[in-house]
């Protein structure tokens, strides 16, 4: 079975280091103001301001909260700076703030400073510096982090290719209800590769994953049935998996590999 490789998306669309930022403005006349507040009170003003549309006033305050140490606030304002909240979009000094807030220990900031340092976003690019935040990432139990973290042991993004930490991290992720997870799962019990070779495993992990939904688990329960692997042969099922590939998914990758499996199956 071919491998198909997950893209990943940045999350900064939601709405965020651990040096300094560098370039970080002197404190305004509004950051003196918001200084005689505590920083909790003056990040909680700030999100008061933002949400009465006064950006200048709430941007100071998170400025003032933020270099102060307040996660909250240096999480917010790494977001404004990626998204330009207030008409003033710099990636350097967000990444800084970013991995600020993650080195305090900011759950959602842990989650996306490791795609800044993968995609090169506002830092260099380095795969290594990126695992190295996965890992950190992973330890708060998303299901996503940590299947991407058996991601970069499968392929080898940053760390040394281990497919048996892959298995147990795709394992994990899987038990958190996640369809990737399943379908590498799967693949791997096909090829006995970082568990052991087994077909009746690998169908039960495609069929735990089309539960989930999964449209690469639909691809891996047609091939199953195609070939008789941990099920019994049947090409009209088989057909009818990767006709379902079709209707549920609009990746490119997944509709050839279903388009082309149908074709070889014939009428």
């Amino acid at each position: 079975m071919r491998r198909l490789l997950i893209a990943l998306p940045l999350l900064l669309a939601a709405c965020a280091g651990t040096s300094q930022p560098q370039d970080t403005p002197q404190p305004t006349a509004a950051e003196a103001t918001a200084d005689k507040l505590s920083p909790r009170q003056a990040y909680e003003e700030a999100i008061r301001l933002r949400d009465s549309n006064q950006l200048a006033e709430a941007e100071a305050h998170l400025y003032s909260s933020a270099r102060r140490g307040y996660s909250d606030a240096q999480y917010e304002l790494a977001i404004w700076l990626f998204t330009a909240r207030n008409g003033r979009e710099d990636q350097a000094e967000g990444a800084q703030w970013m991995e600020k807030a993650a080195g305090a220990g900011h759950v959602d900031a842990r989650r996306l400073v490791w795609q800044l340092y993968l995609f090169g976003q506002g830092v260099e690019q380095s795969n290594e510096r990126a695992f190295d935040w996965l890992k950190i990432a992973a330890e708060h139990g998303d299901a996503e982090v940590i299947y991407h973290l058996g991601l970069a042991y499968f392929d080898g993004i940053g760390t040394e290719r281990d497919p048996v930490k892959a298995a147990e991290q795709f394992l994990l992720a899987a038990d958190k209800g996640h369809g990737g997870a399943c379908y590498y799962l799967g693949v791997m019990h096909l090829e006995g590769e970082g568990v052991q070779k087994n077909d009746q495993d690998a169908f039960a992990w495609f069929s735990t994953g089309a539960g989930f939904k999964h449209p690469a688990c639909y691809l891996g329960m047609g091939d199953c049935y195609r070939d008789g692997r941990g099920v019994e042969k049947s090409i009209k099922k088989a057909r009818d998996w990767y006709t379902l590939v079709l209707l549920a998914t609009e990746d490119g990758d997944l509709l050839d590999a279903a388009t082309n499996r149908l074709a070889d199956l014939g009428p």
